[in-house]
């Protein structure tokens, strides 16, 4: 089974794809998978939510569940090894944005020998940097939507 590292643009994309009468209960599955260590994120997911969602419950929600996660901040030649393969993932206003550090776990996950795959719903480029999909092909790291990870779960009857 694939480790998956989620990004801040698929957690986002969360309430978008799932059922509303579904969310509360998709977001305790995701629990679960952190606490199997199925999923993880890196801490800069917490901060660009807290930015992006402040005082919505996914903000909260993410900030319960870093305390519980398995792996520390990414080692700094991780996002060196990053940054050099695909410079333009970098925005130049946020030079330690989530989907940098994203792309760093995934890399060192894999280089240390665990199958990984990259949730991202971080598809168009934007007026800086190129989307975190661009970055995961150019890394040849696998990669999937937030609605095609629960697929993956078995849980496709939660979309909308």
């Amino acid at each position: 089974m694939d480790l998956r590292v989620i990004d801040a643009a698929s957690l986002l994309t969360a309430q978008d794809v799932i059922k509303p009468d579904d969310y509360m209960e998709t977001l305790r599955d995701l629990n679960d998978q952190v606490d199997q260590d199925a999923l993880v994120f890196p801490s800069e997911i917490v901060k660009d939510l807290e930015r992006r969602a402040r005082g919505e419950y996914l903000s909260t929600w993410v900030k319960a569940l870093a305390s519980g996660r398995s792996l520390p901040t990414v080692p700094y030649k991780y996002n060196q090894a990053v940054t050099g393969a695909c410079p333009d993932l970098v925005d130049p206003d946020a030079p330690n944005d989530s989907p940098t550090a994203v792309a760093a776990l995934a890399y060192m996950l894999r280089n240390q020998g665990r199958r990984v795959q990259v949730v991202t719903d971080d598809l168009l480029p934007k007026p800086f940097r190129i989307p975190l999909a661009d970055a995961c092909d150019q890394l040849l790291l696998q990669r999937q939507t937030f609605a095609e990870y629960l697929v993956d779960l078995g849980l496709e009857d939660r979309l909308c």
